[in-house]
């Protein structure tokens, strides 16, 4: 389970730095919501089996809300 979300982890990070220097930026950012809805299904299942703890889980859950709020706002900025 651990390596999995360390994979998804950077794969998103991949994407994100690909997405900089893209010209299609919107596509790329597209792929990132779906990892980062990926992820937090992964930490929920971690979570439900308790190999995360609640603190953990809470602060995983207001970081990746603040992640996809900034992708959010950058698709919609980005090329249409």
């Amino acid at each position: 389970m651990a390596d999995r979300i360390e994979r998804i982890l950077l794969d998103i990070l991949e994407m994100l730095i690909e997405a900089v220097y893209s010209k299609n930026k919107r596509e790329i950012l597209i792929k990132v919501n779906l990892k980062l809805d990926l992820l937090r299904f992964m930490m929920r299942i971690a979570k439900d089996m308790k190999y995360v703890n609640i603190n953990a889980y809470d602060f995983f859950s207001q970081s990746s809300i603040e992640i996809g709020k900034m992708v959010g706002g950058w698709m919609r900025v980005s090329d249409p």
